[in-house]
């Protein structure tokens, strides 16, 4: 897996960014004009799937986008929690 499917989450912007300027902006290394890493930061997390998302970031950094300021984003109670859950036991292992 690599950094391909970032763009796959900025379907709906207009936007010409490479896959490394995405990543380099998630992880908080460039900043994007228009754009807010917290929101763009939740919806990675709802629209690709867990594992290729440790593939990409590592467990470390996934635990950092689990923090209140990224999960106020997403709307679908259920997922929200689920992903509190997450943080709870990376928290432990971590």
């Amino acid at each position: 897996m690599n950094k391909e499917k970032l763009k796959s989450i900025f379907w709906d912007y207009d936007i010409d960014y490479t896959e490394d300027d995405l990543y380099k902006f998630l992880i908080g290394e460039k900043e994007i004009k228009d754009l807010n890493r917290n929101q763009i930061t939740a919806r990675l997390l709802v629209s690709i799937r867990w594992y290729d998302l440790v593939d990409i970031f590592g467990m470390k950094r996934l635990y950092q986008f689990l923090g209140d300021e990224v999960l106020k984003y997403i709307w679908k109670k259920s997922v929200k929690e689920r992903y509190k859950r997450v943080r709870e036991t990376l928290h432990g292992i971590l």
